[in-house]
């Protein structure tokens, strides 16, 4: 149970991040689309 209370701050810390990269990549992705036409 502690454990888990440990790992939960850290877990949802990692997927924001992951989310965060992804959506980054997508924003430039499409930046450069619409530079590029």
């Amino acid at each position: 149970m502690l454990l888990s209370f440990f790992l939960f701050p850290f877990i949802s810390m990692f997927s924001f991040y992951m989310h965060a990269r992804l959506m980054a990549k997508r924003t430039i992705y499409s930046v450069r689309m619409i530079i590029n036409s």
